[in-house]
């Protein structure tokens, strides 16, 4: 049976419940629930993400909460719909995890060897430009195909003696940082630590 189909056999179903208790009242919202669950989730589950079918699960576990806990044959299937989406997507999601995590593995370790490359290129230019250097002073300037290799003047600050240089030269750097590990240390053996507080959180694991 399709979920659309099985979200408004569960209308008759409700409008029964609340006939029989004498409940119209409350109907209405719990139509609007069913409707918005009739119009939000797809039959085929590459087509819904994970949060609608979180939204989905909330939407079903409301209106179950409205016929006080009963869950009818037909919320039933609504439910199991909505675990086997759940698992699907969910296997998808990690799926498409493992291969980002080794995109980022296989990317990090291009990265090194891009950096590597970097530092090899510009040794070697440096050590070309020395050279090509040595050579313009030792011969004057010299042309090298269409190109005229020569020296020029500049004037550069070098420093022989660092500490002897007077403070009014020198920029002083403070750098403050908060160390998470002193701070959860001390929260763990009982001191109160102001502006910082343990927090206990969830964290994913896939198994």
């Amino acid at each position: 049976m399709g979920l659309r189909t099985t979200l408004k056999k569960n209308k008759l179903q409700m409008n029964y419940h609340f006939k029989e208790r004498g409940l119209f009242g409350g109907t209405q919202r719990l139509k609007k629930q069913l409707n918005n669950l009739n119009d939000t989730i797809p039959m085929q589950t590459e087509n819904i993400s994970l949060f609608t079918i979180q939204q989905n699960r909330i939407a079903i576990e409301s209106v179950i909460d409205e016929l006080g806990g009963e869950i009818t044959p037909e919320l039933e299937s609504a439910l199991k719909i909505n675990r086997d989406q759940l698992q699907k997507k969910g296997e998808s999601y990690i799926y498409i995890l493992h291969q980002l995590t080794a995109y980022q593995e296989l990317n990090k370790r291009y990265k090194e060897q891009a950096e590597a490359n970097i530092k090899r290129a510009e040794a070697t230019a440096e050590r070309l430009k020395k050279n090509l250097l040595e050579a313009a002073k030792l011969f004057g300037p010299f042309t090298a195909g269409i190109h005229t290799v020569g020296t020029r003047k500049s004037t550069s600050v070098e420093i022989t003696d660092e500490d002897a240089i007077d403070d009014i030269y020198k920029v002083t750097k403070v750098t403050t940082q908060v160390n998470k590990k002193w701070i959860g240390d001390a929260l763990k053996s009982g001191l109160e630590v102001k502006g910082a507080e343990l927090s206990n959180n969830l964290n994913l694991k896939i198994s």
